[in-house]
C-alpha cells in the first residue's frame, strides 16, 4: 500500500476511534448504523487495498463484509440481532486475523500480542453472540474503537520489529 494511502487510513481510523470513545454513550441507540457503517469502511479499504495488490481473489471477503454492513443497518432497530450478526462478522474478522499472525509465530516473527488480542475479541465476540443485549453492545463499542488503533499500530509493530529482526541478522 502506497505511503499516502497508509497516512490517510491511520489518520482515519484513529479519528474514528476517538470519536467512538468520546460519544459510545451516545451511539447506543445507532450501534447497528455505526457498526455497518465501520464495516463498510472497513471493507473499501480491503477492496482498494487488495485491487492494489492484483489479490482479485480475495475481492470475496469484503463484499461479503459489505452485506453484513448493509444486514447491520436493516437490523438496527433490534440489538439482539445487532449484536448477533456484529458477533458473528468479528469472530469471523478476528479467526483471519489470528491466522496471519500464527503465520507470523511460525516463521518466527512477532504477532503474538496480535493472538491474544484476537483470542480475547473471539471470546468476547462469543459472549455477545451467546448473550445478546445492550450491555454487549456497549462493551463491543469501545472495542471497537481500540480495535480500528490497533488495526494501525500492529502493522506498524511487525514491521518495526522485522526490520530489528533483519538488522540483527546482517549483524551476526
Amino acid at each position: 500500500m502506497p505511503k499516502q494511502s497508509r497516512i490517510v487510513k491511520a489518520v482515519l481510523y484513529i479519528c474514528a476511534a476517538i470519536v467512538i470513545f468520546i460519544l459510545h454513550a451516545r451511539v447506543m441507540p445507532y450501534v447497528g448504523y455505526v457498526v455497518g457503517g465501520v464495516i463498510f469502511i472497513w471493507s473499501l479499504d480491503e477492496i482498494v487495498e487488495r485491487w492494489h495488490e492484483k489479490r482479485f481473489a480475495m475481492l470475496s471477503i469484503p463484499l461479503v463484509q459489505i452485506v453484513i454492513a448493509v444486514l447491520l443497518c436493516l437490523a438496527s432497530k433490534d440489538i439482539v440481532k445487532v449484536c448477533v450478526i456484529w458477533g458473528v462478522w468479528s469472530v469471523i474478522r478476528e479467526s483471519r486475523e489470528m491466522t496471519h499472525a500464527l503465520d507470523r509465530l511460525a516463521y518466527k516473527k512477532s504477532g503474538l500480542i496480535n493472538t491474544i488480542e484476537s483470542v480475547v475479541v473471539i471470546v468476547m465476540s462469543a459472549l455477545m453472540i451467546l448473550e445478546p443485549g445492550e450491555h454487549h453492545a456497549h462493551v463491543h463499542i469501545v472495542l471497537l474503537g481500540i480495535e480500528l488503533i490497533l488495526e494501525i499500530l500492529f502493522p506498524l509493530s511487525n514491521e518495526f520489529f522485522d526490520r530489528y529482526a533483519e538488522k540483527k541478522g546482517k549483524k551476526t
